[in-house]
């Protein structure tokens, strides 16, 4: 693992760039070269934001991490001011930070109707489902103030506050973890044009094999998910990424329509 002082360093820049709305054309220092590095920075990232967790995201590794762990996701936090509820067909922004990094993925949203247990250290998916009280629609803001973040390691994504910059939340659904669920329809557009359609399945496992790597993790960190807390468990239709001045869609067949506008960050108006 990566000395304790480059973590605390590491984790300070990205602090700074996230709190400043302000590109970093390289990842500070180096990008952590295991899991254990990459994390540890993402929780000193997590100890020094003042904000609270309202849920985590699930992403998944590049081949060359999944191939080294054995495990072929990652999890990141949601922070509470970065979450918006929205209704179905409303509109929405993506506040892109000019030459960081922006991505949009339409997810199924996985909300705990209870605590996690903290003795519990092996998930199934269907030990997970019990722990769900609803599923919503929804999209991951995924981004950074780091340049490229996607061309690089996962565990540079993983150590920059898991490359989430933000959650739409749409409606309440009538899907509850099952058959069903995996085989929700969502189809992702961007200014009119179709990028691409896939079923929930095509996540490995489905969203509840998602929720249940999520519960591990947290249990490992001993962080536990809490009653109210969700998990975006995974880009059903892929990781797309955005610019400035589109309008994206996320269309979850017979469950309605969450659109999105992505908007240069204006730091006119912030306190930095």
């Amino acid at each position: 693992m990566a000395a304790l002082a480059q973590v605390r360093s590491i984790a300070a820049a990205l602090i700074d760039a996230r709190r400043r709305q302000v590109a970093l054309p390289l990842f500070p220092e180096a990008v952590p070269d295991t899991l254990d590095a990459a994390y540890a920075i993402q929780r000193c990232a997590i100890e020094g934001w003042d904000d609270a967790i309202a849920g985590w995201k699930v992403g998944r590794l590049d081949a060359r991490l999944s191939e080294r762990y054995g495990v072929d996701r990652f999890i990141g936090p949601v922070f509470a001011r970065d979450v918006v509820h929205v209704e179905d067909g409303r509109t929405s922004v993506f506040r892109l930070i000019p030459d960081g990094s922006g991505a949009f993925e339409a997810e199924l949203v996985a909300f705990a109707s209870a605590d996690q247990p903290p003795h519990v250290a092996a998930w199934t998916r269907a030990g997970a489902a019990e722990l769900v009280g609803a599923i919503h629609t929804g999209i991951e803001l995924a981004g950074s103030p780091v340049t490229g973040i996607g061309a690089l390691p996962t565990t540079a994504s993983i150590a920059a506050f898991g490359n989430n910059a933000g959650q739409i939340v749409g409606p309440l659904t009538t899907l509850m973890p099952g058959p069903m669920l995996d085989d929700v329809t969502v189809t992702s557009s961007v200014d009119g044009s179709e990028v691409r359609t896939a079923e929930a399945s095509a996540l490995p496992g489905g969203p509840m094999a998602a929720m249940a790597f999520a519960l591990e993790q947290l249990h490992a960190f001993g962080m536990p998910l809490r009653k109210g807390q969700f998990v975006s468990t995974g880009a059903v239709t892929g990781v797309h990424e955005v610019a400035t001045g589109q309008c994206w869609e996320a269309t979850f067949h017979g469950h309605g329509r969450l659109v999105c506008r992505v908007h240069a960050q204006d730091r006119s108006d912030m306190d930095v």
